[in-house]
């Protein structure tokens, strides 16, 4: 939304394929008083777009699609010529230690959620040679990867305080 209030002039079109998330983006988009952006429920493997745009941006879902070197194809292809795709991905050390440590215990004691938790759904662009492979599948040869840490490193303590927030929360079942 950051854009939206830099480029005031300009258009915007959000689309996912949750209502919950839209339902939330509009939601911020209305507290922050931003008018100029359309909201759309779209299915990022059956795009039907009429329009080419000058940017597109694809935030966290790429890693998530089975076909994602067609998708990529698919939004090229919705792009003015010297248009600009954005894309973003988990790298390989998001989340961790985190997840390594406590998705075990979760799962351990009886959590359903942590069952049904597949790592594996956003590791298939976890490196920079994953990223370039796909861009090389979807015949893209301009590109550039960035990589940018956007992890909030805790103390032992800050750990533990977060911990004690919201476990209590979770409902363990213990054997």
């Amino acid at each position: 939304m950051h854009y939206t209030s830099c480029l005031e002039n300009a258009q915007f079109e959000a689309m996912d394929i949750s209502d919950g998330m839209l339902a939330v983006a509009k939601e911020n988009a209305q507290q922050q008083g931003i008018d100029n952006i359309c909201f759309a429920l779209q299915d990022i493997t059956k795009l039907s777009l009429e329009r080419k745009y000058d940017v597109i941006t694809c935030s966290y879902a790429l890693f998530f699609l089975p076909d994602a070197v067609n998708v990529l194809k698919s939004l090229m292809l919705h792009l003015n010529h010297g248009g600009t795709l954005i894309f973003t991905s988990f790298l390989d050390k998001a989340f961790n230690p985190t997840v390594n440590l406590l998705l075990p215990l979760l799962e351990k004691y009886g959590s359903q959620s942590a069952k049904e938790y597949e790592m594996n759904k956003w590791e298939n662009l976890k490196h920079e040679a994953d990223i370039e492979r796909l861009c090389s599948e979807a015949n893209i040869t301009r590109f550039e990867i960035q990589t940018n840490e956007i992890r909030y490193p805790l103390n032992l303590d800050e750990w533990w305080e977060l911990l004690n927030k919201y476990l209590p929360k979770i409902k363990f079942k213990i054997r």
